[in-house]
């Protein structure tokens, strides 16, 4: 094992055990004890060594949702820009917060030009999308799509700030965050055309409204949509299974009545040849009559 994964460990640990104290948490006698024993030591031993990765690992367990590299990220951040300051700052510290916000305020934008336009009404909300035709078609889909991604931002956002609560936000976690609001988009689309808006209300002129919050809806609880569409799939999936088993079971059964069938008439051709040689060997032995 090298120095320089011993150095990232044992820095690591120091900024692991700074959280824990900065959060007013016990730190583990143990930890202290191996951390002491691996900077005195001269020559770092298997012992140490091994003392210094059960340290790191229980530090782990106890920082949790946090890790090591967040910390670390966070601690970086603020020695560039201090704990507290003004908006600016805090974009600043955080560039991924500014990708995101844009992209909500984009959204925001979509969705107030296209409930602008005409052609987002109540009529053309309460069809679906495939009844829809033309710009009609693009400009509601646009309307849904825009109000998604606002839900799905809002999610994103809220996530963030909680993980950015307990240090647990780190830039790798980008991506995940993207397709998040990806989801959000498609989940909120899905969900407010799968609804049917007259299961809700009879009242057209409130079409408008009923397709908004579900769109919002379905964009911030994406997870939710994906587990309905999850549930819909294992459905199907087990009624085609029972359906299969089903004709398995009855396969086998046709078969062995089907044998037994033909059994039983090769018996009744064999019985059949056996009473005609009875009768042809009766008519040879009697006596001819007077």
């Amino acid at each position: 094992m090298n120095k320089k994964t011993l150095d990232k460990c044992m820095s690591e640990i120091e900024v692991m055990i700074g959280h824990l104290t900065e959060l007013g948490k016990e730190v583990p006698a143990s930890v202290l004890f191996s951390v002491h024993e691996y900077t005195e030591a001269v020559q770092h031993t298997y012992k140490h060594k091994r003392m210094l990765f059960e340290a790191h690992n229980t530090l782990s367990l106890l920082v949790f949702p946090a890790t090591p590299k967040s910390i670390l990220f966070h601690c970086e951040r603020v020695d560039m820009f201090g704990k507290s300051g003004t908006l600016r700052k805090i974009l600043g510290k955080y560039p991924c917060l500014n990708s995101f916000i844009l992209f909500g305020f984009v959204a925001l934008t979509g969705l107030l030009v296209t409930a602008f336009s005409k052609e987002v009404n109540s009529d053309s909300l309460a069809l679906s999308l495939l009844a829809s035709k033309g710009s009609v078609m693009i400009r509601n889909f646009f309307f849904l799509a825009s109000a998604s991604a606002i839900g799905a931002t809002f999610l994103v956002l809220s996530d963030i700030k909680a993980e950015l609560d307990v240090k647990a936000y780190h830039p790798d976690q980008n991506p995940s965050h993207r397709f998040t609001i990806i989801l959000g988009i498609l989940g909120g689309v899905l969900l407010s055309e799968l609804i049917p808006i007259s299961g809700i209300t009879q009242e057209i002129h409130v079409a408008e409204g009923q397709k908004l919050v579900l769109a919002l809806l379905g964009g911030f609880s994406s997870k939710i949509v994906l587990r309905f569409i999850e549930k819909i799939r294992k459905t199907v999936e087990m009624m085609l299974q029972g359906g299969e088993t089903v004709e398995n079971r009855l396969k086998p059964a046709s078969q062995d009545a089907s044998q037994m069938l033909s059994t039983q008439k090769e018996q009744l051709r064999k019985m059949e040849a056996i009473s005609k040689k009875l009768a042809k060997h009766h008519r040879k032995s009697s006596p001819p009559s007077q």
